[in-house]
């Protein structure tokens, strides 16, 4: 009985540890993407999602009732996609994400269509080459329930596809301030540059890469 006690908590701690490097790499991503203009984030969408009408600007300051007001990034999201979810619900899921400056970590459940997981990966590889940080955009395979346990407990999670989607509003926040301001993530951690510390890419189930 202790050896399969033991067992079983050698396994929590992988899951928790994988999770722990997968949110790394993506709050060092959202804090470079952060310090993104709206027209480079508009220049990001457009070399790598499908054609869509400009949305609202959620990277530049407002002015309402005389008070400037400066958009706050949530930093990491972590998006639960059911396996059903059409491509069209990825597609959507990861254009809210990167409009509001946000890193994303993208679960795609067991039994996913293998179109949509390589719609999601060719995205992320895509958004990358675009000019955007490494590890922006990570897609995890098939995740087991506790590695999306512990990323759902230190990241944003929503839930996306099967008719629900996810409003850019509920992934920025609006707080009064100078112009020039990035986001929560930006203020926490320091621009290290283009290049990440580490890429971890598509993760399969498990952990392995």
């Amino acid at each position: 009985m202790n050896a399969i006690v033991a067992e079983l908590l050698a396994g929590e701690g992988r899951e928790a540890g994988q999770a722990a490097l997968i949110l790394e790499a993506a709050r060092w991503a959202a804090s470079s993407f952060a310090r993104f203009r709206h027209d480079q984030v508009e220049a990001l969408l457009q070399a790598a999602l499908p054609p869509a009408a400009s949305g609202a600007d959620f990277c530049s300051p407002r002015t309402t009732a005389g008070k400037t007001e400066v958009p706050r990034s949530v930093g990491v999201v972590f998006a639960s996609i059911p396996a059903a979810a059409p491509a069209a619900a990825i597609v959507s899921t990861l254009r809210t994400a990167l409009v509001t400056r946000n890193a994303i970590v993208m679960a795609l459940e067991p039994g996913s269509l293998s179109a949509s997981i390589e719609a999601a990966c060719a995205i992320a590889a895509a958004v990358e080459q675009a000019g955007a940080p490494a590890c922006l955009i990570q897609v995890i395979d098939a995740p087991s329930p506790g590695l999306a346990r512990h990323l759902a407990q230190d990241a944003v999670a929503v839930t996306a596809g099967n008719g629900v989607s996810v409003e850019p509003e509920t992934l920025v926040t609006w707080t009064e301030g100078l112009s020039g301001g990035g986001s929560e993530a930006a203020d926490r951690q320091p621009v290290l540059g283009r290049s990440a510390p580490m890429s971890l890419g598509k993760l399969q189930a498990g952990g392995g890469r």
